[in-house]
């Protein structure tokens, strides 16, 4: 919680330095810019919070942790966003545009219940992780695929494009991320060791950090240096990003309070 906390942080020390060279107000072309932003320091936010203050009472527990998933949701999206904006090809743009952005905010979305639920059920087993993981895993995988054909296709090193390398680096972060989040390490392989420092979930928060960071970063050095590629792509837009952007937002957090309205419930038949 604190590395989140901390990187919420910075994360408003960097919004401040945009401020000053993105004309967030009057260039259209910077709103997907500032809702990875938003998104960003919304799932922070929420992750800390829910670390942080889900002791409070077994009904806060469990909301504090769907609000942690909705966090999640919004910078699913806003990832998906950015990178859709700023960091495509015009040959991959020309392939996904009419579904890429709806399936984005659909695959969030899911994202979200999927992780609710498994959170509501409390099994641990393979129903509760294919349900957090599985859209997690197609989320990101749709997410990132703008990147990683910008990769592919400027395999030549002597490319001047500084972003590549920061997006090189969200990837393997997010990736490292990801496994110590689905494999328990290394405390499976230290016993009763890593009750305080070590655990594969903490290591997981430091690589999240580090994956949003270096995202924002290839983001912003997109946004500056790739106008020309990406300004004509979005002159006629095949759906209003802002709107599905809500729409994701709303969506994650009726599912949330719907979920902990099943807890509450839960929790009054257990005391009666």
């Amino acid at each position: 919680s604190e590395s989140h906390l901390l990187a919420a942080l910075v994360l408003l020390l960097r919004l401040a330095l945009f401020v000053e060279t993105v004309d967030f107000w009057g260039d259209p072309h910077a709103l997907p810019l500032f809702i990875i932003v938003l998104a960003s320091f919304t799932y922070l936010s929420f992750s800390a919070l829910a670390h942080l203050l889900q002791a409070k009472s077994e009904f806060w527990h469990y909301s504090f942790f769907f609000l942690d998933y909705v966090g999640v949701a919004v910078y699913q999206f806003g990832s998906a966003l950015a990178h859709f904006y700023y960091a495509i090809e015009p040959a991959w743009h020309a392939q996904v545009q009419a579904v890429f952005l709806p399936m984005a905010a659909f695959l969030a979305w899911l994202s979200c219940i999927g992780s609710c639920y498994n959170k509501y059920i409390q099994k641990p087993g393979l129903l509760g992780r294919t349900c957090q993981e599985v859209p997690s895993v197609l989320a990101y995988a749709l997410d990132i695929s703008p990147v990683v054909h910008r990769i592919f296709v400027s395999s030549d090193p002597t490319t001047d494009d500084p972003a590549l390398l920061y997006h090189k680096c969200q990837v393997v972060f997010f990736l490292l991320a990801a496994a110590f989040f689905s494999t328990f390490m290394p405390e499976r392989w230290f016993p009763g060791s890593c009750h305080v420092f070590g655990q594969g979930h903490q290591l997981f928060h430091i690589f999240l950090v580090l994956c949003t960071l270096a995202q924002l970063e290839a983001v912003a050095l997109d946004y500056e240096a790739r106008r020309p590629i990406y300004e004509p792509l979005h002159t006629h837009w095949p759906h209003n990003f802002s709107g599905l952007f809500l729409l994701t937002v709303g969506s994650s957090i009726l599912t949330a309070f719907l979920l902990s309205q099943l807890v509450q419930r839960k929790l009054d038949q257990k005391t009666k």
